[in-house]
């Protein structure tokens, strides 16, 4: 198997959201803000600002190279992102879907000494288009819930697809070259997940909320693992208004498939 080890430079993703997205993930309601539940049904919606860095590795016909996309090239190498989610709630019952996608169209070039040593002064280059989407859906019950503290559990399935292509080209210089390839892969598959939230009062604006799942285990075409933390601190601006800000780490490794996006968040939650 061609095994290309190349730095695609450097990109922090910047997602602006303007769609809904979980209350765990972004600005999560303080349990005792909400308002009294008539018994009916409570949404949820979150629209935030995530600064996730991305580092991992794809994969495409056998071709694989790292990334590791920081903040500096976020213009040049993010051409889409969205994530939609939603929280529906009856008392200690819910349930949370969640959509993330990501495009990115890292760059590397290097010296081809550094791929063919003693080859003539040329140049190496990488071109990269990964397509990433993560879909979530879990039903979820409230199992403590007092003055201070609320604490959910869940679990449910995360979908996975993900789609790479690479176009490589070596131009080792006169006489030989240049020589161009490209390769091209699809795949997706689906994890079991199981996770948590605990939602805590600290003063009666302000709250804290720590959340997390696990998944994949291997069963079937799942993931060797996978995984979420995020934790949060809220502010209330009133009834029906949040503001947070926190961090968020989203993980998994399956097979050649091995990546990591984490970074900041800030949000603003609307309860309807």
């Amino acid at each position: 198997m061609l095994l290309l080890r190349v730095s695609l430079g450097s990109a922090f993703l910047l997602l602006a959201l303007a769609a809904p997205s979980f209350a765990q993930d972004a600005a999560p309601p303080d349990p005792q803000a909400a308002p009294a539940n008539d018994g009916g049904w409570e949404v949820s919606v979150a629209p935030y600002l995530w600064g996730a860095g991305l580092d991992g590795t794809v994969a495409a016909n056998g071709v694989q190279t790292d990334f590791d996309v920081e903040f500096s090239d976020i213009f040049d190498e993010l051409d889409f992102g969205i994530l939609n989610a939603i929280e529906i709630r009856n008392d200690r019952v819910m349930i949370t879907a969640n959509l993330i996608y990501l495009k990115l169209s890292p760059e590397s070039d290097r010296a081809t000494g550094s791929v063919l040593p003693g080859a003539p002064p040329g140049d190496f280059s990488v071109d990269a288009e990964s397509q990433t989407l993560i879909f979530e859906v879990a039903p979820g019950y409230e199992i403590v819930s007092n003055e201070r503290v609320a604490i959910d559990v869940r679990a449910g399935l995360r979908y996975w697809w993900l789609k790479n292509e690479l176009d490589v080209r070596l131009d080792p210089g006169s006489p030989l070259g240049p020589f161009r390839r490209k390769f091209e892969s699809t795949t997706d598959w689906l994890d079991i997940m199981v996770g948590a939230r605990m939602r805590a009062r600290l003063t009666p604006k302000v709250g804290l909320v720590v959340a997390g799942d696990v998944g994949g285990f291997e069963l079937g075409s799942a993931s060797e693992l996978s995984w979420s933390a995020q934790g949060f601190v809220t502010y209330a601006l009133g009834e029906h208004w949040e503001l947070g800000a926190g961090w968020r780490s989203l993980d998994v490794d399956r097979r050649a498939v091995n990546f990591r996006m984490e970074g900041p968040l800030i949000g603003a939650l609307r309860r309807f």
